[in-house]
């Protein structure tokens, strides 16, 4: 789900608004924090 919301979040920010980057900036931390404490808050 991740992937799709953050091509979703680059599009609204290059074609809508540029807020719209900071979906894709937040799903990329989310993403990066995961990965560097190797928890999930799903699992």
């Amino acid at each position: 789900m991740a992937g799709p919301l953050a091509v979703i979040g680059a599009a609204v920010g290059q074609f809508v608004h540029p807020g719209g980057f900071a979906l894709s900036a937040f799903i990329g931390a989310g993403l990066v924090f995961v990965r560097v404490t190797d928890t999930c808050g799903r699992g």
